[in-house]
């Protein structure tokens, strides 16, 4: 899946199939790793990063389907803390955010071949920040209510956005590190609304929900 065949398929359509089935196969192996969910989570993320840092500008394809591989796991994040629990869960968190911050301010600061492209697999990956972000903010207690970001800003679900917004709203202060991932949102959500091309504009669309 992380192969030419995979992300790095010539065919969109084919990049957006590689990256949810990433996903997917994460959490059928975590199911199966006996050092925990979270352990298994960890690896799948090492191993899209190290292959994003290795990347040239030039590799737009493969961006795109590295960022949806890596939207497609933080999707998962739910289920794998509801399934079993990780004390190395809050350290995963941080790291996390760190790297989502560095990611959303390249795809700004470089400029790529396929400019729509990143904006939609960017967006794509703001959205799937969500529970990244939430149990980053919220207490211990709130993980296993947690839900993959798209379900939460679909149209069909609006109780759900409502109320993560209401817990958002209550919390004393923001995290620092939440706030400084959250500032990298803004203009990567107006590039992608400022594209023509519809699954950009939609992935951005989503993306600016969770911005609230």
């Amino acid at each position: 899946l992380l192969g030419w065949r995979g992300v790095g398929d010539a065919d969109a359509k084919s990049r957006r199939v590689a990256g949810t089935s990433f996903g997917t196969l994460t959490l059928e192996l975590s199911q199966q790793n006996i050092s925990g969910s979270i352990a298994q989570f960890t690896v799948s993320i090492d191993r899209i990063l190290a292959r994003l840092h290795a990347l040239q500008t030039r590799q737009v394809d493969e961006r795109h389907g590295l960022l949806l591989c890596l939207a497609s796991v933080l999707d998962k994040f739910p289920e794998f803390l509801a399934t079993k629990p990780d004390r190395k869960a809050t350290e995963l968190i941080s790291r996390i955010l760190r790297e989502l911050e560095t990611i959303f301010k390249d795809s700004l600061t470089i400029t790529y071949r396929r400019p729509e492209l990143v904006a939609e697999a960017s967006s794509r990956l703001i959205t799937s920040s969500l529970p990244i972000l939430q149990a980053a903010a919220l207490p211990d207690g709130d993980n296993l209510t947690l839900q993959p970001g798209y379900k939460v800003v679909t149209t069909s679900n609006t109780e759900a956005l409502l109320t993560t917004i209401k817990a958002i709203d209550s919390l004393p202060e923001i995290p620092t590190a939440i706030s400084a991932l959250s500032s990298a949102f803004g203009p990567v959500i107006s590039a992608g609304l400022s594209r023509s091309e519809k699954e950009a504009v939609a992935a951005s669309s989503e993306a600016a929900l969770v911005q609230l």
